[in-house]
């Protein structure tokens, strides 16, 4: 007698179509429709079974409530036969899944601890890189604060090193004392002639012989000379502004640029200021 399972595999068989045309149809998995055409199952609840029969048979075009009731009649001989057995598989798929149980709990256990030994190798190389580049910062700084330290000093050496000597300032002569100095330079005759030349505009007034001769300024680049008998007088608006030449002698500025020199005598003994 034919079982269910031969039957709808019979029947599929007939129409031509294979394992997988029914599972893309009805959305079974091959291996279910393998065990309902084996009449395997043991690993199927009675009430999915009925649901993946009922589909089958619709998609190869057979009333399902006939085979219902087939596998029906067979789950309860096959109860009826396994009664015996029942404890032993009772405890069998006990087993089963205990064992299937404590697999999966290792599994678990393990990757744990994969993940925990991950993250504390992840956790010290960070800490050891954190570590490392603070202490190459702070030897950095060390190594640049000395760095400039040391620069500084041999700035300041250098510095001191290249620092002039301070001279003793010199002691201004005033012009009376330099035209004092003058006069001992100067060759005075008769008569007496002196020749002026302006380097900038100076304001002069000059006598001969105690006759004012000439009294304005003396633009830039001019020159004058004059001849007296026995003296000249001169007064300078700005001093150091002019070239004095007495009877061929080049006489030193007698004063500063900007300075106002006045009565300035020329005579047989020199030339001085009063």
């Amino acid at each position: 007698m034919e079982t269910v399972g031969a039957k709808l595999k019979k029947i599929r068989q007939e129409k031509g179509l294979s394992i997988e045309e029914v599972q893309k149809k009805t959305k079974i998995h091959p291996n279910i429709l393998k065990a309902i055409e084996e009449d395997n199952f043991i690993n199927l609840s009675p009430v999915y079974v009925k649901g993946f029969l009922k589909i089958y048979c619709k998609y190869l075009g057979i009333d399902p409530s006939q085979f219902i009731v087939e596998y029906s009649e067979l789950e309860r001989t096959s109860v009826d036969q396994a009664a015996g057995q029942g404890k032993s598989r009772v405890f069998s798929r006990s087993a089963s899944v205990k064992l299937a149980s404590d697999k999966s709990s290792r599994l678990w256990n393990t990757v744990i601890k994969i993940i925990l030994l991950m993250v504390l190798v992840f956790l010290a190389a960070a800490a050891g890189i954190f570590t490392y580049r603070k202490a190459a910062d702070f030897i950095k700084s060390k190594t640049t604060v000395s760095g400039k330290d040391i620069l500084k000093k041999a700035e300041k050496t250098a510095r001191v090193a290249e620092k002039p000597v301070k001279k003793p300032p010199k002691t201004p002569v005033s012009p009376a004392k330099h035209a004092a100095v003058v006069t001992q330079k100067v060759k005075t005759g008769i008569p007496i002639r002196l020749g002026i030349r302006a380097k900038e505009d100076c304001w002069v007034k000059l006598s001969m012989d105690g006759k004012v001769v000439f009294q304005s300024i003396l633009k830039k680049g001019r020159s004058e000379s004059w001849q007296a008998k026995r003296e000249i007088g001169l007064s300078l608006g700005n001093a150091g502004g002019v070239e004095l030449e007495v009877n061929g002698t080049l006489i030193p500025a007698v004063g500063r640029k900007g300075q106002s020199v006045k009565n300035i005598v020329i005579n047989e003994e020199g030339l001085k200021v009063n």
